[in-house]
């Protein structure tokens, strides 16, 4: 049920996020979006939720040699427990203009939960995602889009669900150091959530370099 797996996962928007989901999804034709009525109003879901540890993003990259015919796929992990050692939630592009070219397009969502369920008679893939906010324009010396993380006044982090479709790649974020070093005992697994703005990697490779111009 999903409110078990609200508990399991400890983020206790997850039902209400998902009950907003579901009214979208059933009222695309409404011009009121569910964030502006009550929660009272949006269905809501009795069921089977499977849970995934990854998804797999395939897209096409001409420019990088290395791939068959210019296609690949890459995994993007959500992962309470990679490899038995500590927490791992990947960043990916979502896209959220598709009239917008490059990063413009995009926004960058920090994947926190893969599930699947159904409802209806219809089968939903989506991810439970913490948002990144892009900064107007690139920095000046890296030339490198700036992302930071998005929260409520309240300080709770900006969640949403989204439909894996709207997932692109995986996205690379380098954190934007201050001007104080790390701790000595600071865990690399920490590294996507203590900075308070990261760089979005456009040389990880060929291909994010020519997807964020």
């Amino acid at each position: 049920m999903a409110e078990v797996l609200a508990d399991h996962i400890n983020q206790p928007q997850f039902v209400p996020l998902l009950r907003r989901f579901l009214y979208d999804e059933i009222n695309l034709d409404l011009e009121t979006p569910s964030v502006d009525i009550l929660l009272d109003e949006c269905p809501r879901f009795v069921g089977t939720i499977s849970v995934y540890h990854s998804a797999i993003a395939h897209f096409y990259a001409p420019s990088d040699l290395c791939g068959a015919g210019g296609m690949y796929q890459e995994h993007i992990r959500s992962n309470l427990d990679w490899r038995s050692k500590y927490v791992r939630y990947d960043t990916m592009f979502i896209e959220v203009d598709a009239e917008l070219d490059g990063m413009l397009g995009m926004a960058i969502g920090h994947a926190l939960l893969f599930f699947s369920f159904k409802f209806r008679g219809r089968k939903y893939s989506c991810a439970l995602v913490h948002w990144l906010t892009l900064l107007d324009q690139p920095d000046e010396d890296t030339e490198m889009w700036v992302v930071q993380p998005e929260f409520e006044g309240n300080g709770c982090r900006t969640l949403s669900i989204i439909h894996l479709d709207c997932v692109a790649r995986a996205a690379h974020l380098l954190p934007v150091y201050g001007s104080c070093f790390l701790p000595e005992d600071f865990h690399f697994a920490d590294s996507l959530d203590l900075f308070r703005a990261y760089f979005v990697n456009t040389y990880i490779d060929h291909h994010s370099n020519e997807f964020l111009q």
